[in-house]
């Protein structure tokens, strides 16, 4: 799979792992001036504000450990633009998540960190 492909394929696949385990999707790569986020979702009266890693090795590490602070900054302040664009979810509390894919040879796997940052 080719790196974007692997990505698309990525954020697929966690927006179909959010939608089994009760989570409505509300927005997929959502962009504003502060930048993007890559899964915006709901449960309850909680926002999952998601940022999606897929790898095909974990010879750099864990796909969650490739969010760096400059990422985890703009995830941030785009969440906020989100929530100063749609008021109505004000009361809503919110998580900075990260889903992590691997596509490993042996098999593929899928976690869910929330509260990662």
């Amino acid at each position: 799979m080719y790196k974007q492909n692997l990505a698309r394929w990525g954020e697929q696949r966690a927006a179909e792992y959010l939608k089994s385990h009760g989570y409505e999707i509300l927005a997929r790569n959502y962009r504003c001036k502060t930048g993007e986020i890559d899964i915006i979702a709901s449960k309850g009266r909680v926002l999952c504000i998601a940022e999606v890693k897929t790898r095909s090795s974990t010879e750099f590490g864990l796909p969650c450990e490739a969010v760096g602070e400059r990422k985890k900054q703009r995830i941030r302040r785009t969440a906020q633009a989100f929530l100063a664009r749609y008021p109505e979810m004000d009361e809503f509390e919110w998580s900075l998540d990260v889903i992590e894919l691997l596509v490993l040879p042996h098999g593929r796997y899928i976690r869910h960190v929330k509260g990662a940052f």
